[in-house]
Parts: C-alpha cells; sequence; structure tokens
C-alpha cells in the first residue's frame, strides 16, 4: 500500500512538471523602436536632430521626413535607412519648401516616419510630428533700387527732351523710383515703404504685389535745389521685412525762368557810335539774357537763342533773324536809318521752354534844336 502511494506521487510530480514547462516555454516578440526631435525650434536652413531609442540593439531603422502643406496634403522630402546601432540622423529643410508655408504662414507642420527593421521584416511604424518654422531666411530682398527723374518732353511748344533728359532740374523734374526684389516661394510682397529726405522730405508707402516696380512717382514738387537720398524696405505677406536698401543720393539742379538783363538801344552817330539823337543815323545797344547754367556732369545742356526783327515806318531794315547765345549786340555801322521812328522786337527762349514774348524798343525819331532871335521869336529848324 505505502509502494502504490510512492507511485502515485511520483506520477502526479511528472504530470506537474510537465504543465509547468508547457505554460511558461514561449518566445518574446518586440514592437518598433521609439523617437524624439531634439532640436529647439526646427527651422529651415538648419540641421534637425532625430535621437532613436532603439527597442532592441541590433534593430535597423528608416527614416522618412516630409511637411505637410497649407491644404492639408502631405509631402515626403527624404527618405534614409539608419544602421544598427545608431541612434540619432539629421536632416536640413531647404528654402525650396517655403512653397508648402502658405502665403501668409511663417510655419508649417512637419513630421518624421520612423521604421523599425529586424531584418527585413518591419516591426511597426512611429509618425513623430514636430513644428518647422519658416527662418529669417525667408525674409524678402531688395536686389536693387534706385531714383529716376519723370521729365516733361515739351514745354511751351518747344521740344526740351534732349536737354532734360536724365536730369532733375528744379521746378520741372518730378522724383520717381524703381525697384527689383526676390520673395520666398509661396509667397508675394504685400507693400514697399519709401523715406526720403534732403531737398524733399516724406515717407510713402505703395501696396503692390509686384515684385519690379518702375517709375513709381513721388507725389512731391522739386521747388528746392540739393540732394535727395532715400531708403526702401519691402514687406510681404507672411508679414517678414527685408533689410533697408538705400536708394542713390540725386542732386535737383537749380533753375529759374530766363529774363533780360540789359535791354538798351539808341540812336547813335554812325561814325564815333555816340549818341546822337538830332543827326545820328546809326543803331547801337545791347540785349543780355540771364539764363540758368543746368549741366550734365560737365557739359553745359541749357542755352538760349535770341530773335529779332528791325524795322523803320514800312521799311524793313532787318527781316526776323535767330541767333544762339544770350546776347545781341548791334554795332554803329550795322545799320542806317533816317531820322524816323526805329522798332527793334526781341524774344527769347533758352533750351527748357522759358519764354521772354516779344519785346518792342523804340528808337524816337531824330529830334530838332529850336532857334530864338533877339528881335523876334521863331520855330523852326537849324
Amino acid at each position: 500500500s505505502l509502494k502504490k502511494y510512492q507511485s502515485s506521487l511520483y506520477d502526479l510530480f511528472i504530470f506537474r512538471c510537465f504543465i509547468y514547462k508547457a505554460v511558461f516555454s514561449f518566445d518574446w516578440e518586440y514592437g518598433a523602436s521609439g523617437g524624439e526631435i531634439t532640436t529647439t525650434s526646427p527651422t529651415i536652413g538648419s540641421a534637425i536632430t532625430l535621437k532613436i531609442n532603439p527597442i532592441v540593439s541590433t534593430y535597423s531603422h528608416q527614416v522618412e521626413w516630409g511637411i505637410t502643406d497649407a491644404s492639408g496634403v502631405k509631402h515626403s522630402l527624404q527618405t534614409s535607412t539608419i544602421a544598427a546601432g545608431t541612434t540619432s540622423c539629421s536632416y536640413t529643410y531647404n528654402n525650396t519648401n517655403f512653397q508648402y508655408f502658405g502665403s501668409t504662414n511663417k510655419t508649417a507642420p512637419a513630421y518624421v516616419n520612423l521604421k523599425t527593421y529586424s531584418g527585413s521584416t518591419e516591426m511597426g511604424n512611429i509618425p513623430i510630428p514636430f513644428t518647422l518654422n519658416i527662418g529669417n531666411s525667408a525674409k524678402p530682398v531688395i536686389n536693387s533700387t534706385s531714383f529716376s527723374p519723370q521729365n516733361p518732353s515739351t514745354r511751351n511748344g518747344i521740344n526740351i527732351s534732349s536737354a532734360i533728359s536724365g536730369l532733375y532740374v528744379q521746378s520741372l523734374s518730378q522724383i520717381c523710383w524703381n525697384a527689383n526684389c526676390s520673395v520666398a516661394s509661396g509667397t508675394e510682397i504685400e507693400k514697399y515703404n519709401l523715406s526720403y529726405t534732403g531737398a524733399i522730405t516724406g515717407a510713402e508707402e505703395l501696396k503692390n504685389s509686384s515684385a519690379s516696380q518702375s517709375n513709381k512717382l513721388i507725389n512731391k514738387s522739386l521747388t528746392k535745389t540739393g540732394t535727395v537720398t532715400g531708403t526702401l524696405t519691402v514687406t510681404d505677406k507672411r508679414g517678414f521685412t527685408s533689410e533697408p536698401k538705400s536708394l542713390t543720393a540725386i542732386t535737383i539742379q537749380p533753375y529759374k525762368e530766363i529774363n533780360f538783363s540789359e535791354l538798351s538801344f539808341k540812336r547813335v552817330n554812325r561814325s564815333t557810335g555816340k549818341e546822337d539823337l538830332i543827326t545820328g543815323t546809326g543803331i547801337g545797344g545791347t540785349a543780355k539774357v540771364n539764363f540758368s547754367s543746368v549741366k550734365n556732369g560737365s557739359t553745359e545742356k541749357n542755352g538760349v537763342k535770341i530773335t529779332y526783327e528791325i524795322k523803320q515806318g514800312t521799311n524793313t531794315l532787318k527781316s526776323k533773324t535767330t541767333i544762339s547765345g544770350n546776347s545781341l549786340t548791334i554795332g554803329n555801322t550795322d545799320y542806317t536809318i533816317s531820322s524816323a521812328e526805329v522798332t527793334i522786337t526781341i524774344s527769347a527762349v533758352d533750351n527748357f521752354g522759358s519764354k521772354i514774348t516779344d519785346t518792342i524798343i523804340k528808337i524816337p525819331s531824330s529830334s530838332y534844336i529850336m532857334h530864338f532871335k533877339e528881335s523876334s521869336l521863331g520855330i523852326g529848324s537849324a
């Protein structure tokens, strides 16, 4: 009986050992590795680091970097394989990715997909989202900017385009500005801001999306002379403002309307040239015109033309004639006149269209001497 009992205990022991082995004999299977972005404030143009936390040291990984555009569409940008034992990798988003931010956004949702592999078997995929900053490299850039003159082509019926071309002339010219800019992809320009000082002072804002501006007029009259300097900035729709760029200084040249500084003609003795109101048969005198010197570099661009005509009664001594220069001189032997009144008509114009219209100078007829006799009073010629 004892032997039989011992046998039963042995059989139970064997049975329990078998059950124990069956319950605890199995293989462990691991999942995907984890990861995190360790870069503070990830920004376009700077390397962004992903730290990988391998769940098993022999696992390799595949890393996919991407970005989600303003419409919610995901764009995969780079996929790379990370060997087992490597616990970090990095990627730099470049300026071509500006397009995904939308026209007014400074940030965009970006992501990393981290896949884990045991050999060729994928063990899992973990998405790691983060916020990508567009950064200051997205600021607009002013490639070039300048002033330019806006000038009339005619004035008072005179073609002045050749004289005034390229110049800034007081009271005649106006100032324009020009710019050529670059903006990051995906946005456009919101506004231009121009400030200027010197002979004119002020500031103007232009809301315009074009990256190229030509001959934008400054609404200021050039009543003063001297230099004008300017500074331009441009702001895009994301709110980024360019670095200020200076416009090369320009000079407004002084200009006044022409006038006679001298205008004197008289009856003279043809032989001596001296004034002779009684027997003089010649004309003597000068007309001079004041005009403003306006130069392009060292080249004088202004000048005067004088037109004159001389008549005595119905007799034309000098038909209408135009001479270049700001001075007209008539010598005592140039014309022979009688005792009748002489009329000289003079006009002038400069290269910038300033005019002196017909000015009439009259040389009176000859004078007579009165003779008085002691015995009687009489009036007559000598």
